[in-house]
């Protein structure tokens, strides 16, 4: 399932991802793929999408909120969730690069809800103290809920890839935005509020240091990050179990801190990371076979660069002019 905007670059990155769900995910590559567009739908990525990949295009009201992330939560709304046990989500900057067989035996666990892998970098200092807050209980009894791979300790999950049991999803609709806005309007800072403002610029002068949570007074996070912090915390009081992934799921540099073992399962290119002329990057120029910046970086030392020219490769092969197509067998609804 991917939410998505009706721009070139969102189209192009779109149509990536569903054609590497379509060739690479294993078990998972026949399953139904559904996109939502926010507001409008483009249509002619909308007609490839549906008639080329065989995906369930559906357009629904942007989430009216500031905080423009939130819309990828439409994915909850979507008809496809009422029809499956599980759904797969997924940022549409990211491509599937080997077979996700694995997520089946922890899909098949029954006392699992939430599938996903830790957010790369640590986004909150004394993280305890907000689930004590909101819990109600004492640090110490979240003891339980640590991780090795989750650089805060308690869990933060890159929201970019995961995988929702979809019984989960009416109860998670009615509150996840509300609850992250909540989270977010918390690091808003007012010299309206003196205290709070003087805390706030104090923990962001030193929240990046590696003494950090010598400094920090209270607790602290980014506030673009309140969906990672607020997301298993709303879980874990709707009593969803929450399985945590290796890195190598939602991967875009190396990570041996978060168990990653060298395997790109997906490929998440992150601007900041892989820049791209994104509105043309499937494009090539006129006259060639393929967008020149695929042979710069087919060679490229970074692994994550590799997959994604090989994988950008496969799909303008497959569908330049001419070009004899995988046949769709996946029900779209």
């Amino acid at each position: 399932m991917l939410v998505a905007e009706a721009t070139p670059a969102f189209v192009e990155m779109t149509k990536l991802c569903c054609f590497s769900l379509r060739t690479r995910a294993g078990a998972l590559a026949g399953a139904p793929i559904g996109v939502i567009f926010n507001d409008r739908e483009d249509p002619a990525g909308a007609a490839f999408l549906r008639g080329q990949l065989g995906v369930r295009v559906e357009v629904m009201p942007r989430v009216n909120t500031p905080v423009a992330y939130l819309n990828k939560f439409n994915f909850l709304k979507s008809s496809l969730v009422r029809e499956v046990d599980w759904v797969v989500f997924l940022d549409c900057d990211t491509i599937v690069n080997q077979p996700l067989d694995e997520l089946l035996p922890i899909m098949a666990d029954e006392s699992v809800g939430f599938i996903a892998a830790p957010d790369h970098k640590r986004q909150a200092w004394k993280l305890e103290r907000i689930w004590a807050r909101e819990l109600g209980v004492r640090p110490e009894s979240l003891d339980h809920l640590r991780h090795p791979w989750h650089l805060a300790g308690l869990p933060v999950f890159n929201i970019g890839v995961f995988a929702l049991r979809t019984r989960h999803a009416a109860a998670l609709d009615e509150v996840a935005i509300p609850t992250i806005l909540r989270y977010y309007q918390a690091q808003t800072t007012s010299k309206l509020r003196p205290l709070h403002y003087l805390q706030y610029k104090w923990n962001r002068r030193f929240w990046k240091r590696p003494d950090a949570e010598r400094w920090i007074i209270g607790s602290h996070y980014p506030r673009v990050h309140g969906a990672q912090i607020a997301l298993p915390i709303i879980l874990h009081k709707l009593g969803v179990k929450m399985h945590t992934l290796p890195h190598g799921f939602n991967w875009h540099r190396p990570a041996p801190e978060l168990g990653d073992d060298g395997t790109i399962r997906v490929l998440h290119y992150l601007k900041k990371y892989y820049p791209l002329d994104k509105p043309t990057m499937l494009t090539p120029p006129t006259g060639a076979a393929l967008p020149v910046w695929i042979g710069e970086r087919e060679n490229d030392p970074s692994p994550g660069w590799r997959a994604l020219a090989e994988m950008a490769r496969g799909f303008v092969t497959a569908h330049a002019p001419g070009a004899r197509r995988p046949t769709v067998t996946a029900r779209i609804g």
